[in-house]
């Protein structure tokens, strides 16, 4: 069937757009599809040592305004620390699983998230995209444009929930309450230790508001 842009048809119009693609576009594409493991570590290391420099710095300017600014900037740095295991979910960090695995673990651990619940729920919601009643981001937007931003907000307790529920595979559940035990383990250790040591603010400022920042992304 003919359409417009001179009465080509939507196929010779897709195959004119294929050509425009040059043998450095073409390249470029086939590289993206096999993981640089030490490309990849890089950005790992680069962005945790951001997020450590701004854990510091929000213990030394704790009683000064840019301690709102250091905040700030660990909540890019969750958005991005996210952004690294969502690719290590996808198996696209690594070529070798165990190690998908393991550094997703770790980046996940920041955010406290168990990473095999996120890696499940989010391959569901390509697998199932713009399916409400199979799609698990949908739940972000059941409630209309009133309640978004608070479902959204809500991201991190869901998750918990979502680990805790009984839609998870069986052969998953064993592995994802480990990961989630040893997360709330973990954090009620830094967080006693915040309180004992006086640093209650320092916890709020450098972990809880960035958490926040990060669900309002």
């Amino acid at each position: 069937m003919k359409q417009g842009n001179g009465g080509k048809t939507w196929n010779e119009i897709s195959g004119r757009a294929e050509l425009h693609l040059g043998e450095l576009e073409r390249s470029t594409l086939e590289k993206l599809k096999h993981p640089n493991g030490g490309a990849f570590t890089l950005w790992v290391v680069f962005h945790l040592s951001v997020w450590g420099l701004g854990v510091l710095a929000v213990l030394l300017l704790h009683d000064t305004p840019w301690v709102v600014v250091c905040s700030l900037v660990l909540g890019n740095q969750l958005h991005a620390i996210t952004i690294l295991q969502h690719d290590c979910g996808h198996g696209s960090a690594y070529r070798h699983p165990a190690a998908n695995l393991w550094v997703g673990r770790l980046l996940a651990w920041f955010i406290f998230m168990p990473f095999t619940t996120f890696t499940y729920l989010h391959k569901r919601h390509h697998a199932f995209l713009g399916q409400p009643d199979k799609d698990p981001d949908e739940w972000f937007y059941a409630g209309g444009v009133r309640w978004l931003f608070i479902r959204e907000m809500l991201f991190l307790p869901r998750f918990v929930y979502e680990s805790l529920g009984a839609r998870l595979p069986e052969r998953l559940r064993q592995q994802v309450r480990r990961e989630l035990a040893f997360n709330i383990l973990s954090w009620l250790v830094l967080l006693s230790v915040s309180i004992y040591a006086d640093l209650i603010g320092w916890f709020v400022m450098a972990f809880l508001l960035p958490m926040v920042l990060l669900a309002c992304v």
